[in-house]
């Protein structure tokens, strides 16, 4: 019996394998075209829905970050609760963060029941930087806005220095603040008698907040000199 050879597509049988190769061509070709012609499309397809589903994933992160106000290094609300007391001088004037525009900006470090010389850290992670960005007043580790909405920029006369614990801060946009910190952050050309001063005004109620009001301060807090 002669070699019989068989479509694998549509079965048809053939005397010899010239005669099979002729007939997909002929017959087949044009399906095996568009099967590959329909695969490619299909993958393309998916792979545009996977980049459309991760442009909106990005965006949807950004719109969230941008309404929380709150960056990726900082922790969940109710990670800690910790409190820090305050003070903001701009060219010798403390601003006043008792004003209803400085309380409750947000959730995870603020200023609250109308006193604005504590704050409420309320996020691992929050440095002074984060503190400060709610209430408006941050522009830059040189640049702070004053009461009045003005931007204060370094010079060659006046300058933004932060103060923690008594000691002047160099990297204090990422300091990581700790319970009972006493931060003082000034800008101006103040004299050293006068940056005392202002230390000096810090208050202690962080401690009364914090519940360890009558106890030793911890080793990193050292009072404001006189």
């Amino acid at each position: 019996m002669a070699k019989e050879f068989h479509c694998s597509v549509c079965g048809r049988k053939f005397e010899t394998k010239q005669a099979l190769d002729q007939h997909v061509r002929d017959a087949h070709k044009k399906t095996e075209e568009h099967a590959t012609a329909k695969k490619k499309r299909s993958t393309k397809s998916i792979a545009i829905y996977v980049g459309v589903l991760i442009v909106l994933a990005l965006i949807g992160y950004g719109v969230y970050s941008f309404v929380t106000n709150v960056d990726t290094h900082i922790g969940a609300v109710g990670s800690t609760h910790t409190h820090q007391d305050v003070k903001i001088y701009v060219n010798g004037q403390a601003i006043d963060l008792t004003q209803s525009k400085y309380q409750l900006k947000a959730r995870h470090t603020h200023f609250e029941g109308g006193d604005g010389d504590v704050n409420h850290k309320h996020a691992t992670g929050v440095t002074i930087a984060d503190m400060i960005k709610p209430l408006g007043l941050y522009v830059s580790k040189t640049c702070i806005k004053g009461d009045d909405g003005q931007t204060y920029c370094g010079n060659a006369d006046k300058s933004l220095k932060v103060y923690v614990n008594g000691q002047l801060v160099d990297d204090w946009e990422n300091y990581d603040t700790k319970d009972l910190d006493k931060i003082l952050i000034s800008y101006g050309n103040e004299t050293p008698q006068q940056i005392q001063q202002q230390l000096a005004s810090i208050t202690d109620k962080a401690k009364i907040e914090s519940g360890t009001a009558g106890s030793e301060l911890p080793e990193h807090v050292t009072e404001a000199p006189a």
